[in-house]
């Protein structure tokens, strides 16, 4: 954030002449103070203005000294308050409220105010928050437990998700208020990839509200192979699939771990081969990945900065883009995916598909390009072709359903992902279309991995298609690789649990 940013509507105040009218906290004259929302205000708003004070002197440190230079600030207000306390004849703070008095004022400098240590965990993936109620945090390992309040009021919360909104947010400014109720944003002050909010007020009893934070996960097949999400032969297969441009469906329910599958199939693709990445909300990250050396370290520049995994040149992250709050601007993943096209890639990605959009997915599948991945929510291998038809009938004008299901036949795989009660999360099914619409007017399956009796996938006897078997054998898979009675599910499991 810069010092403009911060100083937005505020007046230079000295750091001693202390305003009249600074709220004295609640209390009788021998209450002790606590932390209160108008001092964090004030305090905030006073530091901001000498930061403003500081100029370009301020901009131009680095950010371990930006942020020392602001905690001085703050400490000196601080400083200031607790005189104007006493000196009105009020007790002082407690050593544990100055201390929560600085955090405080640090977090709302920083524009995140108590969403700033949930955000700065590295294993929250999602904050349901609704009012100044306790929130309820979704853990990597999709546990929820309760988390802090981000208010000590719900005006206190409207008011962080307001300043988020015009502050913190993808470039344009979003009212949130009760004309405009509903607020979509991605905040990209929140690590490599951002955050997405999507938050409610007025249409709802108390402002409530989603961050799904974007986590970068460096993960590829052999990652999954050691988190139990795949057996050995499935690694095998699924690896060589890639590299045989295979057009690859994840399928699964929300928190199955899609993302995660589709990051690491897109670990296997070779780095000469232009990557084209299309999301709502970015997320795979294959842009910012780093390369690592053979004992994992990050591989630097002469200057200290990290070397790309991927040629910068061979990798292009499209994102959706919101409309701004005049309803002008907006990008769709539609827009994106056509797009794409034109950009020559061996390999496009997507990320979610939940709408028309599917049609230049279909687009894709057809017009040549090697290999295609995404994401799309169904229970089942099967269930995708309904999503499939779906979607393209919210096209306009809507596609019929028999060319959508032609079109689907270009697909060469459907991973299934699920989780159980345990809250693991692995591979239950893998299908194979044949290329052919069967007697039911749906598309032919073969599945190649099936689910045994906890529901993790296993290698069936079936056989692979020539289209695809074709360029697997080119890649150096055999097929003698899928024997069932090579899986090692079992082994791994108790691996983990020893």
């Amino acid at each position: 954030m810069t010092t403009s940013d911060m100083t937005d509507q505020l007046s230079l105040v000295s750091p001693v002449d202390l305003p009249e009218d600074l709220p004295v906290l609640p209390g009788a004259e021998n209450t002790v103070p606590t932390m209160d929302f108008e001092t964090v205000t004030q305090l905030r708003g006073r530091v901001a203005s000498r930061l403003s004070a500081d100029g370009v002197w301020f901009e131009q440190l680095d950010p371990a000294s930006a942020r020392m230079r602001t905690r001085t600030l703050v400490e000196e207000e601080l400083d200031s308050w607790v005189a104007y306390q006493v000196n009105r004849g009020l007790p002082a703070p407690t050593i544990a409220v100055e201390d929560d008095l600085v955090e405080a004022v640090m977090a709302a400098l920083g524009g995140l105010g108590r969403l700033e240590p949930l955000l700065a965990r590295t294993d929250v993936e999602d904050i349901f928050f609704t009012g100044c109620e306790p929130t309820m945090l979704r853990l990597g390992d999709g546990t929820k437990v309760p988390g802090p309040p981000i208010g000590q009021s719900d005006q206190e919360v409207t008011a962080l998700v307001q300043a988020l909104g015009t502050s913190l947010g993808d470039g344009t400014s979003r009212e949130f208020s009760a004309a405009r109720p509903l607020l979509s944003l991605r905040l990209k002050a929140v690590g490599e990839l951002g955050a997405r909010l999507s938050a409610a007020m007025d249409v709802t009893p108390r402002p409530s509200g989603t961050i799904r934070v974007h986590r970068h996960v460096e993960a590829d097949l052999d990652m999954l192979y050691e988190l139990g999400m795949v057996d050995a032969p499935l690694r095998a297969f699924l690896r060589a699939s890639v590299l045989a441009g295979a057009k690859i469906f994840v399928s699964g329910g929300t928190g199955m771990g899609k993302t995660m599958m589709l990051r690491a199939l897109c670990a296997e693709i070779p780095t000469d081969q232009m990557i084209v990445t299309i999301e709502d909300e970015r997320e795979l990250g294959l842009h910012v990945l780093a390369a690592r050396d053979g004992q994992g370290q990050v591989v630097v520049d002469d200057r200290g900065r990290p070397v790309p995994a991927r040629p910068a040149a061979l990798v292009r992250a499209y994102e959706a883009r919101e409309p701004n709050s005049e309803g002008v601007g907006a990008i769709t993943m539609g827009d994106l995916t056509r797009q794409s096209l034109r950009d020559s890639p061996d390999v496009v990605v997507l990320g979610e598909t939940r709408g028309p959009e599917m049609v230049h997915v279909l687009d894709a599948l057809t017009n040549g390009i090697s290999g295609v991945m995404c994401t799309i929510h169904a229970d089942t291998p099967a269930g995708v072709f309904s999503r499939v038809v779906q979607m393209v009938r919210q096209a306009s004008p809507a596609l019929p359903a028999d060319y959508a299901l032609s079109a689907i036949c270009s697909l060469d795989l459907i991973v299934q992902v699920r989780r159980n009660r345990n809250h693991e999360r692995f591979v239950s099914e893998v299908a194979q279309l044949q290329g052919t619409i069967g007697e039911n007017a749906m598309p032919v399956l073969e599945t190649l991995f099936g689910a045994r009796a906890d529901g993790r996938a296993v290698a069936k006897r079936a056989n692979i298609g020539p289209r695809l078997m074709g360029r697997l054998a080119e890649v150096g898979f055999d097929r003698a690789w899928m024997d069932p009675a090579a899986s090692d599910w079992d082994r791994d499991r108790a691996a983990s649990r020893s």
